[in-house]
């Protein structure tokens, strides 16, 4: 089961390295965690171990689209003088996530059953895809191309 999530945590990450604009990043982001979703709740409705392969590989792909998609959103919405310290700030705030989830799965496991804390903790997830969506707002519907284009005022990259 953890060759499936990897390999599907380098595939949801691959696919979100195609995309071009943050707008599309963000719709990613919320389609990723719908995917996350949806895969818990299958795993909690899993008659049989080997029922898990699949639902592995949607969480991993759900997974891997979701860091590589929003850690790109904000490295290239933060100016440079302040990147190292929001992309701390980010991935410190999602690892003390990932130790809350633990403890939250241990006490919803312990009070319904490994089964149904899946499917329980499937669907709080998918009601934060809503709002992940929100930060969309402002953003424009076209890119002219640049993968930074559609940051109001960011000049091209040069090298």
């Amino acid at each position: 089961l953890g060759m499936a999530f990897s390999g599907g945590l380098i595939l949801g990450s691959a696919l979100a390295g195609r995309l071009a604009s943050d707008r599309t990043r963000i719709s990613a982001s919320v389609a990723a965690v719908g995917a996350c979703a949806l895969a818990f709740v299958a795993m909690g409705a899993a008659p049989a171990l080997g029922w898990l392969a699949a639902p592995s590989v949607v969480a991993g792909v759900g997974f891997g689209g979701l860091n590589a998609a929003t850690s790109t959103v904000f490295a290239l919405r933060t100016p440079d003088a302040a990147r190292g310290r929001v992309m701390a700030a980010v991935n410190g705030g999602a690892r003390a996530v990932s130790l809350l989830a633990i403890l939250l799965g241990g006490v919803v496991g312990q009070a319904f059953g490994p089964r149904a804390a899946y499917v329980i903790l499937g669907v709080a997830t998918l009601a934060t895809g809503p709002v992940i969506a929100l930060s969309r707002r402002g953003l424009p519907r076209r890119s002219p191309g640049s993968a930074r284009s559609d940051q109001a005022g960011s000049a091209p990259a040069t090298s």
